[in-house]
């Protein structure tokens, strides 16, 4: 609180400055609105565009079913396995990729933070 006091004091105290402070404030004030703006603006964006691709998705799927079920009614049933198990196996990658593409980071050791860097941990010969 009290660095807040004198920041305040500071910024009063030079004349040289070409904007007030209330005036910064309010450029501020409005500076964060059009960031949460344009937040909000992205978040639906990607709500939207992740949408379409499970209604695609789906679509996809559904016709893809019928075809391989029109295909083993006409006796075609080794073609349709082979485009049933290629199918599963997209949906089954697709799905593994979007659920773990989050978990696995792998970050770099930060060698200074473990006392390890040689640079400081030289030794006199």
């Amino acid at each position: 609180m009290n660095d807040n006091r004198n920041n305040r004091e500071r910024f009063d105290s030079r004349p040289d400055l070409p904007i007030e402070r209330n005036a910064l404030i309010e450029l501020t004030k409005k500076e964060q609105e059009h960031r949460h703006k344009l937040q909000e603006n992205q978040q639906k964006a990607n709500n939207t565009s992740y949408f379409f691709g499970m209604v695609f998705g789906l679509f996809y799927n559904l016709a893809l079913l019928y075809f391989i079920y029109d295909l083993v009614e006409k006796g075609f049933r080794s073609l349709a396995l082979k485009l049933f198990i290629i199918n599963a196996g997209i949906i089954v990658i697709s799905f593994g990729l979007l659920s773990f593409s989050r978990k696995f980071t792998f970050r770099k050791t930060n060698h200074v933070r473990h006392g390890n860097n040689k640079r400081f941990n030289r030794t006199k010969d």
